[in-house]
């Protein structure tokens, strides 16, 4: 952890011990409980009644979706709200009368739909991370402390909650405002009338909370000093998500609750470190929306065993192995060390042009010396064929022309370098069955095979050995799939996609980083894998060299670390695996939001990624997004393409980064070319819809 976050962990706890320790302490400390104490592991407490009616539908209670419950539930509560008195609380009790007013086939069960909220409730509730300390911090400073809640949950729940984490003992003062004779509410008279039942004068009080409205202003109507934390409001990232709730049937929600939890525990406040913030509300929902989605889908599927591939597919493996842990699904999930570079070769025993093409895909930009490593080749080995093409040793370290890569392919199909390719490529393909065959590849089971994105060559080649060796079936999972147009689509396995599927023009339509940065979030401390050698008891991988400066500076196992302790947040159901929780849209909001208009520390934190560009031996790193030059400010402030841009570049990154008058440069141009001078939190929106809220 770095030491910016250690000191943002407890930032508002400074304040407000400063706050104690600079006045006389209070007799009286009054604490909110939700938003300041006890949170939700949804997004929108509103959320909560989604989990309900999919519990409830899901058990037969409810003949109508998740979704409408939630809709009537929701409605139920402001229908009740403007059939009594302005500002006055509402029991559980009055709600769900209400509620069956409007479904009054459930009339006869509303103690059974109210205590079904109340283990929804329970379930949902979660303390936060800073919460014990702030207990510790209050009892210390003043005489006596009173819990304050304005809500319909019974007082009984309430003080339940509390003591199940840890917060209140039996004799301390809980006050909620249904409980009150009037239901008199927190910004009308719960305060004050908690001071009089306590005996103190609101001068020798403090209330903590986090409303401007239903804390401080309250607070100050009843003579009492006030405290405001904020750690509980959601910030633009989680309300992407939020968003999408009801689309998702609550899923998204439950996103955006597991990246606040996150955030808190590691962060500390609404704003910690960019790198925790963009891991908790960015990467984890689309990694972990993606490892749900696989699961669900291979269940459908009968498919018991998945191998995820390296690099990518390792944080997939981690956050895929605590979901089968905690939901008990007893999956066998495995993981293979392989490459483009250390197996497409294998099928170059029959090195003809489509084969090749597999082999060579994504090197058509490599150097001469490059493409026939990748091959497995030496330039020396074939130097006579490489000088009759016109390919001599100073055309070695360069790239080719087109005309000049087709002759290397024809030259490569046939004659003394075709059996050399086809030899060497036996030789390999014999230590990579072996290897697959050590780690149940090559057993008789259908098994899925899961990376992250790509045309799928992988899949294809992996596939190809599969069918010579066994009767089982291979399935494909992709989170996106690319596709180079020119190829011919043949040997792979079915292929299922997540996002978006490039090669049958189907999904959501991402945004151009998803794939840049899902190999940043789930980047690895270890080089591509580029051979196998046979060890004494087993064949072992070897890998390319990684970057010092990358494995030393990058904190890769604190990335790791804050995306397993997502998965571990993330509250779980039997249902969540089906078909119709798709969190695809709020989780491409959230990604939006990052990747096309990043705050300032975000661009300067992520933008700094040591990126690996090429393989084998091309492979080079550089920052993801370097700063804008003047003159490349210029070109892109007239219209004109900024030369070196790449699949990669992160345009608002590079922006960011750049220096003040670049920066005013491009505003200026925007204004004069009638946009706007500052970027527009694209993606972000408020969750929209709902009427009422709940505590």
């Amino acid at each position: 952890m770095t030491p910016n976050m250690k000191n943002a962990a407890f930032n508002t706890l400074l304040e407000l011990q400063a706050e104690l320790e600079r006045r006389s302490s209070p007799q009286l400390l009054s604490l909110d409980v939700f938003g300041t104490l006890l949170t939700r592991t949804v997004g929108d407490p509103q959320s909560v009644f989604l989990l309900l009616g999919e519990r409830l539908h899901a058990e037969g209670k409810i003949r109508q979706a998740g979704c409408e419950f939630a809709w009537a539930r929701i409605a139920a509560e402001r229908r009740a709200q403007k059939n009594r008195k302005p500002h006055s609380a509402l029991t559980i009790e009055q709600i769900y009368a209400e509620f069956t007013w409007a479904w009054p086939d459930l009339g006869s069960r509303i103690e059974s739909l109210i205590a079904a909220e109340l283990e929804a409730e329970s379930d949902a509730i979660r303390a936060f991370p800073h919460a014990n300390q702030l207990i510790r911090l209050a009892r210390a400073h003043s005489e006596r402390i009173a819990f304050v809640c304005n809500t319909h949950l019974p007082k009984d729940f309430v003080r339940a909650q509390l003591i199940r984490h840890g917060l209140a003992v039996d004799e301390d003062a809980v006050y909620v405002t249904c409980d009150r004779a009037h239901g008199e509410s927190i910004e009308d008279k719960l305060l004050r009338s908690i001071l009089a039942d306590q005996g103190i004068e609101g001068a020798n009080s403090l209330h903590v909370g986090v409303d401007s409205k239903t804390d401080r202003d309250a607070a100050m109507c009843a003579g009492m000093r006030a405290v405001l934390l904020k750690d509980a409001d959601l910030n633009r990232y989680e309300r992407a998500l939020e968003a999408s709730a009801f689309q998702s049937g609550g899923l998204t929600s439950m996103l955006a609750g597991g990246s606040r939890l996150t955030r808190l525990a590691q962060g500390g406040d609404l704003n910690p470190d960019p790198m925790v913030r963009v891991l908790a509300g960015v990467a984890a929902p689309l990694l972990m929306g993606f490892t749900i989605w696989l699961l669900g889908r291979a269940s459908a599927l009968g498919l018991r065993r998945l191998y995820f591939l390296s690099r990518e597919g390792e944080v997939l493996h981690e956050l895929a192995t605590v979901l089968n842990q905690r939901m008990q699904l007893g999956l066998d999930l495995r993981y293979l060390y392989v490459s483009r570079t250390s197996i497409n070769r294998a099928m170059l025993t029959d090195p003809s042009q489509v084969n090749i093409d597999w082999a060579l895909t994504n090197a058509g930009s490599h150097r001469l010396r490059g493409i026939l490593h990748r091959l497995g080749l030496e330039p020396d080995e074939i130097r006579p064929e490489l000088l009759q093409i016109g390919l001599g040793c100073e055309r070695w370290d360069t790239r080719l022309n087109k005309s000049e890569y087709k002759a290397l392919n024809e030259v490569l199909r046939s004659g003394p370098v075709g059996d050399r390719l086809s030899r060497k490529a036996g030789d390999a393909r014999e230590v990579i069955e072996s290897y697959l065959t050590e780690n149940g590849f090559l057993d008789d089971e259908n098994i899925g095979i899961v990376d992250t994105t790509g045309s799928g060559s992988q899949m294809r080649t992996l596939n190809l050995l599969r069918k010579k060796k066994t009767t089982g079936e291979s399935t494909g999972f992709l989170l996106l799939r690319s596709w180079v147009s020119n190829l011919e689509e043949v040997g792979f396995p079915t292929i299922h996609t997540y996002l978006e599927d490039r090669k049958n023009k189907r999904g959501e339509k991402s945004t151009g980083g998803v794939i840049a940065m899902l190999e940043v979030f789930a980047s690895v401390d270890y080089g591509s894998v580029v051979g196998y050698s046979k060890g004494v008891e087993n064949i072992e991988p070897r890998f390319a060299d990684v970057e010092s400066e990358r494995r030393g500076r990058w904190p890769l196992e604190t990335i790791r670390k804050i995306l397993r302790s997502f998965a571990l947040e993330l509250p779980l159901h039997p249902d969540l695996l089906s078909a119709h929780h798709d969190a695809r849209p709020g989780i491409m909001a959230s990604f939006s939001c990052f990747w096309n208009d990043p705050s300032p520390d975000e661009a300067a934190y992520w933008g700094a990624f040591p990126f690996e560009v090429g393989s084998g031996a091309e492979t080079r790193y550089i920052e993801l997004a370097p700063p804008l030059s003047l003159t490349e400010a210029l070109r892109k402030a007239v219209g004109k393409r900024v030369p070196g841009q790449k699949w990669h570049t992160w345009a608002s990154g590079r922006e960011y980064r750049s220096s003040l008058v670049v920066r005013r440069l491009l505003q200026a141009s925007r204004i004069f070319n009638g946009g706007v001078g500052k970027r527009h939190r694209t993606g972000c929106r408020k969750p929209v819809g709902r009427p009422g809220k709940s505590q």
